[in-house]
């Protein structure tokens, strides 16, 4: 993945998971730490892509209804609804949110600032607070970048799930649950 830091593409390779059954235990475990603590910075950049995303989403709908672009006020104002799923309370439009989420916190030091500097690349968070003056143009084009960096975090996702399982199965064989691990592994 062009994008994405190097450090995750090593972890995230099947080559990190070759030759577990080499590994001690405490190796394992470590192993295994170091892919969650990368899982749990992918997850929260996503989760934040996906704001940003309802938020310029929220906005395009506005324009797309013949309303003018929303104030910083007015932003924050609606902000609760736009990523909530609900609508918006200024304008009465229904905000292109995805429901309500439960935010999950994420330890200290487990968010990688290269991955949110991708994000802030597309349009950062300054940038957000002026999208009612960004042409209906730009505002599409931040979209599509955003759900181009977030389809390729959700990929990177999936393979640290698949390099987790992998290492937990191994874990798993130190304790002689082999079989369990095997079918855990498979699915």
């Amino acid at each position: 993945m062009s994008t994405i830091p190097v450090l995750f593409d090593h972890l995230l390779e099947a080559g990190y998971a070759h030759d577990l059954g080499k590994c001690t235990l405490d190796e394992l475990r470590e192993r295994r730490r170091v892919l969650e603590d990368a899982e749990s910075a992918i997850s929260f950049t996503r989760r934040l892509l996906h704001g940003r995303i309802d938020i310029v989403n929220s906005e395009l709908q506005r324009r797309r209804s013949g309303q003018l672009g929303r104030d910083v006020a007015e932003l924050v104002q609606d902000l609760p609804g736009i990523l909530a799923g609900i609508p918006n309370t200024s304008s009465g439009a229904h905000s292109a949110g995805r429901g309500s989420r439960l935010v999950e916190a994420v330890p200290a030091g487990c968010v990688q600032r290269d991955l949110l500097a991708l994000a802030d690349r597309i349009v950062s968070p300054l940038a957000m607070t002026t999208l009612g003056c960004q042409s209906v143009s730009t505002s599409e084009d931040i979209l599509i970048g955003l759900h181009s960096l977030e389809q390729e975090l959700s990929s990177l996702r999936r393979d640290a799930h698949c390099r987790i399982a992998e290492v937990q199965a191994a874990v798993a064989s130190h304790y002689g649950l082999k079989e369990h691990c095997e079918t855990v592994a498979s699915h």
